[in-house]
């Protein structure tokens, strides 16, 4: 299932919680193109690029856009074609402090 949510930024391992009719399924990190949480994803006056490239080639959860456990070519095709794109209206930086004002733009 795909979530569309207006956060930008990473969140670390166990920072997102899926539940369903209140089980909670599975906990994941957050990864989002986004990279940095300033609500836009591009290549020329951004850090993004900068910040996807240094996870290129790990197991960094917060990069792993399809999630197969590594961050490889299939994971860069997904971040360039997010490439100029910006969240319009509120973009919530992700801080585990704020999951909660998160949760409020939600319900």
């Amino acid at each position: 299932v795909t979530i569309p949510a207006h956060v930008g930024g990473t969140g670390p391992p166990g920072s997102v919680h899926v539940f369903a009719d209140g089980v909670l399924l599975k906990n994941y990190a957050l990864a989002s193109p986004d990279q940095n949480g300033n609500g836009v994803c591009v290549s020329i006056v951004d850090t993004d690029d900068a910040i996807f490239a240094t996870k290129l080639g790990t197991s960094d959860p917060t990069a792993d856009f399809d999630c197969d456990g590594d961050v490889d070519a299939l994971d860069q095709q997904i971040f360039f074609n997010h490439h100029s794109q910006f969240c319009d209206g509120f973009v919530d930086p992700a801080r585990q402090s704020t999951w909660g004002s998160v949760k409020l733009h939600y319900r």
